[in-house]
């Protein structure tokens, strides 16, 4: 009888055997789904927790120039706003910001971020106010050259403007301004603080008169 029954245990036990392995795969890959989507859950956390440290970050950035500024000019009051709005038919990018008139921001108010002076505000309400950029033609401020310490005037120009840059005017002849150098604001007329970026040289040519120069800003 044994000789007769065991090649048919053999068989039972081999299907046993195979049978067992599927199961317990079958309850190994639910266990490893499982984690997955739990690791998957924690990724998605630690993008959360990346994306709010990186803000936190550039908040603090912010918040450091603005105090660096602040100090720098205590006869300016400084107030934090938020982008709300661009008007799309815009010509030369204005947008809107959040404070107005009740938060003390008037008409000609600088408007400063990380990388320097974008505008000046050319309407202003209760709670919120236009910006128009400098990119406007109808922007004008003094400013000077980082390194040959020439003056001019930032002012906006239509072309120009189609490609984010704008024009420094009345160079003298005689400027040593080039390529490369930066454009900060000189302070005077008390509409903007001292020093403040206005973009970098990309090009200085002669104006048409010859009696002076322009640069193309970045």
């Amino acid at each position: 009888i044994g000789t007769v029954t065991a090649p048919f245990q053999a068989v039972a036990t081999t299907v046993s055997g195979w049978f067992g392995g599927f199961f317990d795969r079958l309850t190994l890959a639910d266990e490893l789904l499982d984690e997955n989507q739990e690791l998957k859950k924690e990724i998605q956390e630690l993008r959360g927790q990346l994306t709010d440290l990186d803000r936190y970050k550039e908040e603090n950035a912010n918040y450091a120039q603005q105090l660096q500024i602040q100090q720098a000019h205590p006869e300016y009051k400084m107030v934090t706003a938020s982008v709300i709005g661009r008007d799309a038919s815009a010509r030369f990018y204005a947008f809107t910001i959040d404070k107005g008139t009740s938060d003390g921001i008037k008409n000609q108010d600088p408007v400063i971020t990380s990388d320097g002076l974008v505008g000046l505000v050319m309407e202003a309400g209760p709670n919120y106010s236009t910006v128009m950029t400098i990119l406007d033609p109808a922007f004008k401020l003094g400013v000077y050259t980082s390194q040959s310490r020439d003056t001019g005037v930032v002012s906006g120009d239509t072309a120009l403007s189609k490609e984010g840059q704008t024009k420094l005017r009345y160079l003298s002849r005689t400027s040593t301004a080039a390529e490369g150098d930066m454009v900060l604001t000189s302070g005077m007329g008390d509409i903007a603080p001292k020093d403040l970026l206005i973009g970098t040289i990309k090009s200085v040519k002669p104006e048409k008169n010859g009696i002076t120069k322009y640069a193309v800003l970045e």
